[in-house]
């Protein structure tokens, strides 16, 4: 380290010194041309061979030097050449004593000592140098008075004495710039180190702040980003587009084999993103199972639909995790990056299209039209007015009959809600629940519907059994539930008079959460029935597992009353109802066909128009009143108030 740091001195001392050298050079060489000419001139005879060999010799040394000096050069070379150029000047000096000698001329030896002392590089040069100067001073005296050598030597003293001081002083400057100069450049490189090593780690922040740390694709800060950018391009119209993605089936991984399964997933998923046709479109992670597609050039729709086909096909395969087989499908909703629109406009419109995937059956991908544009617009105001919307005062209840065949009784009724909208009107539940659910507005409603459910049961002489349907945000949330549950505290109800109704598919995305609120709610006293029996995978072990009271069959099994199937399949869900010791019910009973095919099968429990259709509480109690005093159960049903609402 030593060594280097002396070369690399010794190099910025060579840098140093060149102009000065090379000033010296210079004008040596001028001034020896002259002196050549001078020789021409005026010197003839023997005498002008030597002298005239002497100043061009020198001339032609001191052109030789100037050029070699035009480069850098080490402090070797520079060292030699002034070395030779000193001597040169010392043998002019005596050649021009020695041919026409002066006193006066013995000066010369004064001027090249103080040349010698800014010219030489080093000290230890300038100081042989001037010891030459000095010796040669002190041999071309000897032929003058001694009164006039001691006149001489003084003088030669005092100029070699201030030559070698000047010389020392003068390197030792040049030494401490050089040091100074190195120390900054250190400095400088250290600083300039230091500013590459923050640009680095910056680079690498940045990088790790637009990437996902589970899966390393891009993240949802890098999607944005980039879609900033695209955004701010122009572009044809419908020539780029964006889309987001969704895993179908993964919560239910999550759900089975655990969150580290489910991460390694992901994970799976990526490599495989990362390897598809990448040069069509970059895949970010958004953040759980959802991912973002942004197409990196002009693309038809027609590439873009065969992109995502072929897209859900790669991701449809199995994935081997952990040893596990697994399989996943995957919905994606596309829409153009049309010019103008904001990048929420885009976003919301490619998560509609997703939405609408998702509904129409999932593993598949839906491109935002015009169609979906009107859809999208109805949505929001829906929405908006949903957010705003005062459930207490605007949520109203209908009540559907249940007749008891055997006792010619109505045995309860299902609460059936529609919303009244200051904004939009009249709306049917098959309008708003979806749209609550996603908004995070259903538990509102549910716990609406079951404090009017309770405040009509209140007012009622005789206490006619409800069934309130439950959604699957309820089921798992145990807020929702407190709430609910708290209710019939307040009201002061019997739970026994309170029937929940759920769905197969209402518990099927967190089958031991809804369980577990299933089981609570029975404990309490609460009838538990199972909404739409047979419609969906039920198995006598799934059946078995869950505190059921009650099976109420689809109505759809009641359309095609033609069908010899049509008895046997009833026959066969009452006898699973049997086998499993629970109440059974019928839906959508709709004439006395329908309702002679129940009684064949054994059922006495019937819903349905050919009984009565939604009606309001104080109708609902004048209908039990009726049947109880002998009234007819059963008439055509009218189409005057068949407004379609759901439970």
């Amino acid at each position: 380290m030593k060594s280097a740091g002396n070369s690399s001195a010794q190099a910025a001392i060579a840098a140093a010194y060149r102009p000065f050298l090379l000033g010296y050079f210079a004008v040596a060489a001028l001034y020896y041309a002259a002196i050549s000419l001078i020789n021409l001139g005026y010197v003839s005879g023997p005498d002008l061979w030597p002298q005239l060999t002497a100043s061009a010799g020198a001339t032609l040394l001191f052109l030789a030097a100037l050029a070699v000096c035009r480069r850098p050069r080490g402090m070797m070379v520079l060292s030699v050449l002034v070395t030779l150029a000193n001597l040169a000047v010392l043998a002019n000096i005596h050649v021009a004593i020695h041919f026409n000698f002066a006193p006066v001329k013995v000066h010369y030896f004064v001027i090249a000592i103080l040349v010698f002392a800014l010219a030489s590089v080093s000290v230890r040069q300038a100081a042989i140098s001037i010891f030459l100067a000095v010796l040669g001073l002190i041999y071309e005296l000897r032929v003058i008075e001694p009164q006039e050598q001691v006149g001489f030597a003084i003088v030669a003293f005092a100029a070699a004495t201030s030559a070698t001081a000047v010389s020392f002083f003068l390197r030792s400057a040049i030494l401490a710039g050089v040091r100074a100069k190195d120390a900054a450049d250190k400095a400088r490189e250290e600083a300039e180190r230091e500013l590459d090593q923050e640009k680095e780690l910056a680079r690498a922040l940045h990088s790790r702040t637009l990437s996902d740390s589970l899966t390393g694709l891009p993240n949802r800060r890098a999607f944005f980003d980039a879609l900033k950018h695209k955004t701010s391009e122009e572009h044809p119209a419908h020539s780029h587009w964006i889309g987001l993605l969704d895993l179908d089936g993964f919560k239910a991984v999550n759900d089975k084999f655990g969150h580290q399964i489910g991460d390694e997933l992901l994970k799976s998923v990526a490599s495989r993103s990362r390897q598809f046709r990448t040069g069509a479109a970059k895949i970010f992670r958004m953040g759980g199972d959802e991912f973002g597609i942004l197409f990196q050039s002009e693309m038809t729709q027609t590439q873009v639909e065969d992109w995502c086909e072929s897209w859900l096909a790669e991701l449809s395969r199995v994935y081997s995790v952990q040893g596990r087989a697994v399989q996943i499908s995957g919905s994606i909703g596309c829409c153009a990056l049309n010019t103008g629109e904001t990048i929420q406009a885009l976003l919301k419109n490619a998560d509609f299209a997703l939405l609408h995937a998702k509904r129409t059956g999932k593993n598949r991908w839906i491109m935002f039209d015009d169609e979906q544009s009107d859809a999208a617009l109805e949505r929001h105001k829906l929405e908006n007015a949903l957010r705003k919307a005062r459930f207490n005062d605007e949520i109203e209840l209908l009540f559907q009959p249940q007749v008891d065949l055997e006792q010619k009784t109505v045995a309860g009724a299902e609460v059936l809600a529609r919303w009244r909208s200051p904004d939009l009107g009249l709306i049917g539940p098959d309008q708003f629940v979806k749209v609550a659910e996603e908004c995070g507005l259903m538990a509102n409603i549910s716990v609406s519907v079951v404090r009017k459910a309770l405040e009509a049961l209140n007012e009622w002489e005789r206490k006619i059994p409800l069934a309130i349907n439950l959604s699957a945000l309820d089921l798992n949330s145990d807020q929702t539930m407190d709430e609910i549950i708290g209710l019939f505290a307040v009201y002061e109800t019997d739970p026994s008079h309170i029937e929940f109704e759920v769905t197969e598919s209402t518990m099927l995305d967190n089958i031991g959460h809804a369980r577990a609120n299933l089981q609570r709610l029975s404990d309490l006293g609460f009838t538990i029935a199972l909404d739409d029996f047979g419609t969906g995978y039920s198995n006598f072990n799934y059946l078995r597992s869950l505190p059921m009271d009650k099976i109420k069959i689809d109505r759809s099994f009641l359309e095609d009353l033609d069908d010899p199937m049509t008895e046997r399949m009833l026959g066969l869900l009452v006898h699973v109802a049997k086998t499993l010791d629970v109440v059974c019910l019928v839906e959508g009973v709709e004439d006395e066909v329908g309702l002679n095919m129940i009684r064949k099968v054994g059922v006495h429990l019937v819903q349905g128009y050919y009984a009565s259709e939604p009606v309001s509480a104080a109708e609902l109690e004048d209908f039990a009143a009726s049947i109880e005093a002998g009234g007819a159960m059963f008439r055509e049903p009218t189409t005057a108030n068949r407004l379609e609402v759901v439970g």
